[in-house]
């Protein structure tokens, strides 16, 4: 299983490797990628039939999470999917 978490340190990225074993997950290694890095790993994973999941760190911002969720969907072709981010006003009363 292949994990993409995304975090602030030097690159925005991690593309970890796990092992899944009796519902303990082990990371085997991890792979930090820049934004115009990602979209090119995911697509080999993608030749290799491999299907990653987005978990975002607690230090994640929110643009480079909809960035991975974006690159993931396009890597595997799916149009059926919209992320939509509207900029909030925090002076503006709701």
């Amino acid at each position: 299983m292949y994990m993409v978490e995304n975090q602030i340190l030097i690159t925005p990225f991690k593309l970890v490797r796990v092992s899944n074993v009796q519902g303990s997950s082990t990371p085997l290694y991890a792979q930090y990628l820049q934004r115009d890095e990602l979209l090119g790993e995911l697509e080999l994973l993608k030749a290799r039939n491999i299907q990653p999941v987005l978990l975002p760190s607690k230090t994640s911002l929110t643009q480079d999470f909809l960035f991975a969720a974006g690159a993931i969907a396009r890597a595997w072709d799916n149009t059926r999917s919209n992320a939509i981010v509207k900029p909030v006003n925090s002076a503006e009363e709701y």
